[in-house]
């Protein structure tokens, strides 16, 4: 299969064999070691690889390969069958699913580039809970919308005022659509 030099194919093969190894490494050591260890394994291996450009690639149209193998993993590291849910351990592991990371990612991009986005401060100077908020970015095709520039001030905006991993664990998001749609109050 031939791809465009936007597309991310390419990339999530080579993510997905190198998560498939590490997958199977973790569960051949989660068999001998404490499930502490097994999951500093997995920050060691997966996790890193899976952080590594995730605000570039993790919006492409195969991203949940990556994921399903993240979920392997996760399974592994607390020795559970195949097909149980991996929602929960995410959350009793204390780790960030593949949305998680996507938004924890674009929300730092976002912190790293404030000085890049408008502000509605020239709508109005009372104070309002939402006066703050940066502009979305206007946009045509549907296509543009997952851009990291311009999804990012809608995940910034939709983001607690004080955001922590933790606050990303705890609400164990499965695609970034799960989040935006997450009502906040």
């Amino acid at each position: 299969m031939e791809t465009g030099p936007l597309q991310w194919t390419n990339h999530i093969d080579g993510l997905c064999s190198k998560l498939g190894r590490a997958c199977y490494a973790l569960s051949r050591v989660a068999r001998v070691v404490s499930v502490d260890v097994a999951r500093a394994c997995y920050f060691a291996t997966v996790h890193s690889l899976l952080q590594y450009g995730t605000e570039l690639w993790a919006r492409a149209a195969d991203w949940q390969r990556a994921f399903r193998m993240q979920k392997r993993a996760v399974r592994a590291i607390v020795r559970v069958r195949i097909c149980a849910s991996a929602r929960p351990l995410f959350k009793k592991l204390g780790i960030l699913t593949l949305p998680s990371i996507l938004i924890y990612q674009v929300a730092v991009y976002v912190r790293l580039n404030v000085h890049t986005y408008a502000k509605h401060s020239d709508v109005h100077t009372h104070f309002t809970r939402h006066r703050n908020d940066m502009s979305n970015i206007k946009h045509k095709l549907e296509k543009s919308g997952r851009l990291t520039h311009v999804m990012g001030p809608l995940i910034y905006n939709k983001l607690p005022s004080r955001i922590t991993e933790k606050w990303l664990v705890e609400h164990t998001f499965y695609n970034h659509e799960e989040f935006i749609s997450h009502n906040m109050i």
